[in-house]
């Protein structure tokens, strides 16, 4: 018969490997960035090349504090993460323990506005894949 003991170290054995499994080196983000980065700034480009301009009066021009770059990294540390939760994912490990990384992180209700805008460059792919 199986003890209580052994099965309690296989599942703290089994959740050390998927942290461990989980766990992205500091290089890989940075290399992470970089690749992001360059897609959002390589869309930014054919974006305004190929769409029309809004004929609007009054622009705001908001210092986001976050680039597009940093807030589409973090929704790729959020996929590869194992968390179910984007709100608990980027209160702890982004605001706390990534925040060398994200050296002007803004608050949680502020990314989620953020994030909408970046998330839009796969809506306008998929309208002009229909």
């Amino acid at each position: 018969m199986i003890s209580e003991n052994y099965f309690l170290f296989i599942v703290l054995n089994y959740k050390d490997l998927q942290t461990i499994i989980n766990m992205i080196t500091e290089s890989k983000v940075i290399e992470l960035f970089c690749m992001s980065d360059d897609f959002c700034k390589f869309y930014n480009v054919i974006m305004a090349k190929y769409t029309l301009k809004l004929a609007t009066k009054h622009k705001h021009y908001r210092d986001f504090r976050l680039g597009h770059g940093e807030i589409m990294l973090i929704m790729i540390l959020f996929h590869d993460s194992g968390y179910r939760c984007l709100k608990h994912f980027y209160q702890e490990k982004i605001c706390i323990y990534m925040r060398h990384l994200f050296p002007k992180v803004v608050s949680y209700n502020r990314f989620v506005k953020l994030e909408k805008e970046v998330l839009s460059f796969g809506q306008v792919h998929r309208c002009q894949l229909r």
